[in-house]
Protein backbone atom coordinates (compact mmCIF):
# COMPACT_ATOMS: atom_id res chain seq x y z
CA UNK A 1 0.00 0.00 0.00
CA UNK A 2 1.84 3.41 -0.84
CA UNK A 3 0.97 6.40 -0.18
CA UNK A 4 1.39 7.73 -3.52
CA UNK A 5 -1.28 9.23 -6.35
CA UNK A 6 -2.53 6.07 -8.05
CA UNK A 7 -2.47 8.60 -10.98
CA UNK A 8 -0.04 11.28 -11.99
CA UNK A 9 0.44 13.97 -14.99
CA UNK A 10 3.30 16.21 -15.46
CA UNK A 11 0.16 18.95 -16.92
CA UNK A 12 -3.54 19.90 -15.42
CA UNK A 13 -5.84 17.90 -17.10
CA UNK A 14 -8.70 15.58 -15.64
CA UNK A 15 -8.36 11.90 -14.16
CA UNK A 16 -8.77 9.23 -16.66
CA UNK A 17 -10.05 7.14 -13.53
CA UNK A 18 -13.15 9.51 -12.34
CA UNK A 19 -12.77 12.42 -14.49
CA UNK A 20 -11.65 15.14 -11.34
CA UNK A 21 -9.16 17.39 -11.84
CA UNK A 22 -5.87 16.96 -11.28
CA UNK A 23 -3.57 19.56 -9.11
CA UNK A 24 0.00 20.33 -9.11
CA UNK A 25 0.74 18.54 -5.28
CA UNK A 26 3.67 20.01 -3.11
CA UNK A 27 6.11 17.20 -2.13
CA UNK A 28 5.56 18.59 1.37
CA UNK A 29 1.82 18.32 1.85
CA UNK A 30 0.38 16.04 3.99
CA UNK A 31 -0.11 12.30 3.06
CA UNK A 32 2.77 12.46 0.32
CA UNK A 33 5.44 12.73 2.58
CA UNK A 34 7.59 10.02 2.43
CA UNK A 35 7.97 7.22 5.22
CA UNK A 36 8.75 3.79 6.11
CA UNK A 37 6.00 1.31 5.72
CA UNK A 38 5.67 -1.45 9.32
CA UNK A 39 5.42 -4.81 7.81
CA UNK A 40 1.87 -5.58 6.77
CA UNK A 41 -0.10 -7.96 9.50
CA UNK A 42 -1.68 -10.82 7.98
CA UNK A 43 -5.72 -11.37 8.87
CA UNK A 44 -7.91 -13.53 8.24
CA UNK A 45 -11.38 -12.08 7.00
CA UNK A 46 -14.79 -13.16 6.56
CA UNK A 47 -17.16 -11.85 3.90
CA UNK A 48 -20.31 -13.13 2.58
CA UNK A 49 -19.16 -16.33 4.56
CA UNK A 50 -16.22 -16.74 2.99
CA UNK A 51 -12.45 -16.94 4.96
CA UNK A 52 -9.62 -14.76 2.91
CA UNK A 53 -6.70 -13.60 4.20
CA UNK A 54 -5.43 -10.29 3.55
CA UNK A 55 -2.40 -8.24 4.91
CA UNK A 56 -3.25 -4.56 6.68
CA UNK A 57 -0.12 -2.31 6.88
CA UNK A 58 0.73 -0.77 10.08
CA UNK A 59 1.11 2.66 8.69
CA UNK A 60 0.94 5.86 10.22
CA UNK A 61 -2.28 8.27 9.55
CA UNK A 62 -3.64 10.87 10.98
CA UNK A 63 -7.27 11.28 11.69
CA UNK A 64 -9.52 14.10 11.14
CA UNK A 65 -8.13 15.74 14.72
CA UNK A 66 -4.33 15.59 13.52
CA UNK A 67 -3.48 12.91 15.77
CA UNK A 68 -1.18 10.05 14.66
CA UNK A 69 -2.45 6.62 14.55
CA UNK A 70 -1.24 3.38 13.27
CA UNK A 71 -3.63 1.81 10.60
CA UNK A 72 -4.07 -1.51 11.71
CA UNK A 73 -3.11 -1.62 15.47
CA UNK A 74 -4.94 1.75 16.74
CA UNK A 75 -8.01 1.23 14.02
CA UNK A 76 -8.40 -2.33 12.81
CA UNK A 77 -7.30 -4.79 15.50
CA UNK A 78 -10.23 -6.79 16.84
CA UNK A 79 -12.60 -4.25 15.51
CA UNK A 80 -15.26 -4.87 12.47
CA UNK A 81 -14.31 -2.26 10.70
CA UNK A 82 -16.14 -0.61 7.32
CA UNK A 83 -14.00 2.04 5.30
CA UNK A 84 -14.75 4.29 2.73
CA UNK A 85 -12.09 6.26 0.81
CA UNK A 86 -13.11 9.74 -0.49
CA UNK A 87 -11.82 12.54 -2.45
CA UNK A 88 -13.10 15.75 -0.76
CA UNK A 89 -12.91 17.45 -3.70
CA UNK A 90 -14.82 15.04 -5.57
CA UNK A 91 -18.12 16.00 -7.16
CA UNK A 92 -19.33 12.57 -8.75
CA UNK A 93 -19.42 9.28 -6.88
CA UNK A 94 -18.01 10.30 -3.63
CA UNK A 95 -20.95 12.63 -2.22
CA UNK A 96 -23.12 9.78 -2.47
CA UNK A 97 -20.78 7.12 -0.87
CA UNK A 98 -20.15 9.66 1.90
CA UNK A 99 -23.63 10.26 2.31
CA UNK A 100 -24.63 6.59 2.81
CA UNK A 101 -21.93 5.86 5.03
CA UNK A 102 -23.32 8.98 7.08
CA UNK A 103 -26.89 6.94 6.86
CA UNK A 104 -25.63 3.83 7.91
CA UNK A 105 -23.58 5.27 11.01
CA UNK A 106 -27.22 6.95 11.90
CA UNK A 107 -29.18 3.81 11.77
CA UNK A 108 -26.30 1.49 13.80
CA UNK A 109 -26.45 4.17 16.47
CA UNK A 110 -24.67 3.40 18.98
CA UNK A 111 -23.20 0.23 18.04
CA UNK A 112 -20.81 2.16 15.92
CA UNK A 113 -17.66 3.15 17.79
CA UNK A 114 -15.28 6.07 17.37
CA UNK A 115 -11.84 5.67 15.98
CA UNK A 116 -8.71 6.35 17.61
CA UNK A 117 -9.90 4.35 20.91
Amino acid sequence: MSDAPDVKSKSKGKCPKCGMDLRVVDQGEAGVTSHEVDTPTAIEVSMSGQTSKMNIPDIEVLDQNGRKLHFYTDLVKGQTVVINFIFTTCTTICPPLGATFARVQKELGDKVGRCGR
